[in-house]
């Protein structure tokens, strides 16, 4: 098919809200990047994208114009509750390789009244929460949507951030990050195996250049994983990996990693105990709620909120089982 061909067709499809078949107008190793969100590559996932999309909401396209030049193809889209937006598609052999959509996802959540992860207060009329996303500047913090703090200013939190490490703060998504709560990174990390641990590299005038990382205990990325619970005060070390659905006590240091669904405290923090038995825990990690379109999220909240765990049980593994 041709671009303007195949255009018409993937309007076709989308309005019917058909995962399998739009995602058969890919090639295997395709790549679909609506701005509003992160690249998506490869058939399989882009089929999972439409999935999640058709499941959020009805969402109808309607052309307004199509334009071909060669290989590329352009979309001009509105829709009844007035959205628009444009799309690129790049076909190649008849199938599409890329496409990069712009759309207005503010104005789709707002109409569609579910919540916003791009909104800086998410409380209504209190200023000291905050969504962390929208508010990062440096490249190397990531954060997943809807992970929070109970404060302002989340970068001033993290320190010793330096260009020559390269290392990155990951942090999921739906954590909860008490006030007081800091992350150290790799850079406040001293030349410990030398006689004298005094960092002349970074102050003008002296006689040495950085190091190379060999010669400096890099510990690499930290890493913070799902609906983690960070307590107040609480200080997270360079390198950690914390898992998902961990809770950390009130002023902790965290020097070392702690398993998904454990409790741990104290200075250095260790190990208090699993937060479930490993069936449960087996269960959570597999049903990774926090990935599921917000719709879903919304109808799960009783059962995310139940504490009759043999009754949790029961039903994730019926909704895997589904799946």
């Amino acid at each position: 098919m041709k671009p303007k061909e195949l255009i018409k067709k993937w309007v076709e499809l989308f309005n019917l809200g058909n995962s399998e078949k739009i995602s058969d107008l890919y090639h295997e190793n395709a790549v679909n990047h609506q701005v509003a969100n992160e690249p998506v590559e490869g058939k399989q996932n882009i089929y999972k994208m439409f999935c999640n999309g058709f499941s959020q909401a009805e969402m109808i396209c309607i052309i307004e114009n199509i334009y071909e030049d060669g290989d590329w193809g352009i979309l001009e889209w509105k829709d009844p509750k007035g959205l628009r937006g444009c799309g690129f598609f790049n076909v190649i052999d008849g199938k599409i390789k890329f496409q990069r959509g712009y759309w207005d996802k503010l104005t789709f959540l707002k109409i569609n009244n579910l919540p916003n992860p791009n909104v800086v207060f998410p409380v209504p009329d209190i200023k000291t929460v905050t969504y962390i996303k929208p508010t990062i500047k440096n490249k190397n913090i990531i954060v997943g949507d809807f992970t929070y703090f109970s404060d302002i200013d989340f970068e001033s939190h993290v320190t010793h951030f330096y260009d020559f490490y390269e290392d990155k703060l990951i942090i999921g998504k739906f954590c909860q990050i008490a006030s007081g709560v800091e992350f150290i990174m790799n850079g406040a990390n001293h030349q410990m195996k030398c006689v004298s641990t005094f960092p002349f590299y970074i102050f003008e005038k002296w006689n040495e250049n950085v190091p190379s990382l060999d010669k400096m205990p890099f510990k690499g990325d930290t890493i913070i994983g799902n609906d983690v619970w960070i307590g107040q005060n609480s200080t997270i070390l360079p390198g950690v990996n914390i898992g998902d659905g961990v809770i950390i006590g009130t002023g902790s240091v965290v020097g070392s990693n702690v398993p998904p669904y454990s409790i741990a405290a104290g200075n250095p923090a260790k190990i208090i105990r699993k937060r479930f038995d490993d069936e449960l825990i087996e269960l959570m990690l597999k049903f990774k709620w926090w990935d599921l379109p917000i719709e879903e999220i919304n109808e799960l909240i009783p059962l995310l909120h139940n504490n009759d765990l043999e009754c949790v049980k029961q039903k994730i593994k019926e909704i895997l089982n589904e799946k």
